[in-house]
């Protein structure tokens, strides 16, 4: 059993080019301070509350992994998208709820799930990638109908904007152009009909594999957030319209303005799958970069980045405080010594309803975070086909 960081190198992936059509006026600059980067960081007073709630599976109904993990109407879904591919739906509790969604040959079941997500309402949505559809499901998360696009458009990840859709598209994917332009951002109308694009590219970088992350679009109220790999840009989706909302800047080792020179020079070494993932990871190793978690509050972010340590670059977290527009701190490890004693997992989404950070951790993982002391070590088995949801409320 693995347990799955949100940023994955999987054979699906997709490439940029810096020519677009993004609105870029007043977006935020973030100063990350990465010469300041602490190796342990107490955050035993901004904690609220830690609670840590075991899933219970059913006999039939096993997850090895997690790829991306959502709550709605009090209930958690799990999606395992690279080793048992279902969606399965957990209550408050715990306890195993039903199966909601599995790949297979079923009509009812998509042929290749390749991302889930929530309408304004709350209710789940899914893509079946091979098929272009999107599977609809009621507040009890019975599927209630789906619709196909007619055109061969496929995407990595969706998000349903209230009007719509917009989609990120693979680059690999082999997408026609439209309006003769090759893009990697599509919005979409309710039949899946492309309305308009962005994040055109150039058609010779067809083929070059890149990294994918367990949720590229996440809300915040009305808006829709987006991150991609290796971009330091964060986007703002409003009224169909890709914006610059803010812009990671790190002290030291930026990335170029144009990195795609880097894969422009070696492009063979991109589009070959046998090569693996962590040769091309190298190139990219002596920049600092937004790596795969961006979670948003009203106000503040906590951000994963990665520096130029190490083979590939280590991970670090940052909490930005959006109010005074300041780095509060950034760590390689946040601890509670005073009321939980452990370390904080790697959150992976943020509840809007319950203002807590959320992890879902195999136990065998868990037990290492656990300090001796800890009020959870005695309740926490260290078994890698236990899992666990990790909440954390910070006094923020």
């Amino acid at each position: 059993m693995k347990f799955l960081q949100p940023f994955f190198f999987i054979g699906c992936f997709v490439l940029l080019a810096s020519c677009s059509n993004t609105t870029s006026k007043s977006h935020q600059i973030i100063s990350i301070d990465n010469s300041k980067i602490l190796d342990v960081k107490n955050v035993s007073n901004y904690i609220a509350s830690i609670k840590i709630i075991p899933l219970i599976e059913d006999d039939k109904n096993h997850f090895a992994s997690v790829f991306k993990v959502l709550i709605s109407h009090n209930k958690y879904l799990i999606y395992d998208r690279l080793n048992s591919n279902k969606i399965l739906l957990f209550n408050a509790d715990g306890s195993f709820n039903k199966l909601v969604c599995k790949v297979g040959d079923n009509v009812n079941y998509p042929l290749n799930m390749t991302d889930m997500w929530l309408t304004k309402d709350g209710d789940l949505e899914v893509y079946d990638y091979a098929q272009m559809e999107v599977i609809k499901f009621d507040s009890l998360f019975v599927r209630t109908s789906s619709f196909k696009s007619k055109k061969l458009n496929h995407f990595i990840s969706l998000m349903n904007t209230g009007n719509g859709y917009v989609g990120y598209a693979n680059f690999s994917d082999y997408n026609s152009p439209f309006h003769d332009k090759f893009y990697s951002i599509a919005f979409l109308d309710d039949k899946l009909e492309i309305n308009k694009v962005d994040q055109f590219f150039d058609k010779k970088l067809q083929g070059v594999l890149w990294p994918i992350y367990g949720q590229h679009f996440s809300k915040l109220g009305d808006s829709i957030r987006f991150i991609k790999s290796y971009d330091n840009i964060v986007y703002n989706i409003v009224d169909n319209m890709l914006f610059e909302r803010y812009e990671i800047k790190y002290r030291y080792n930026n990335p170029p303005k144009d990195i795609f020179k880097i894969v422009k020079d070696s492009l063979e070494l991109f589009k070959d799958r046998h090569i693996s993932p962590n040769i091309r990871a190298e190139l990219f190793k002596n920049y600092a970069m937004l790596q795969g978690a961006w979670n948003e509050t009203p106000q503040y972010i906590l951000i994963r980045s990665k520096d130029t340590s190490g083979l590939y670059g280590n991970p670090f977290v940052t909490l930005y405080n959006k109010g005074v527009n300041q780095e509060m701190f950034s760590a390689r490890k946040l601890v509670d010594t005073i009321n939980y004693n452990m370390q904080l997992p790697n959150f992976i989404y943020y509840d809007n309803q319950s203002n807590e950070f959320i992890s879902v951790v195999p136990g065998i993982e868990l037990k290492k975070l656990l300090y001796p002391n800890s009020v959870f070590k005695n309740i926490i088995s260290d078994s890698p086909y236990q899992f666990y949801v990790v909440k954390a409320k910070f006094i923020i």
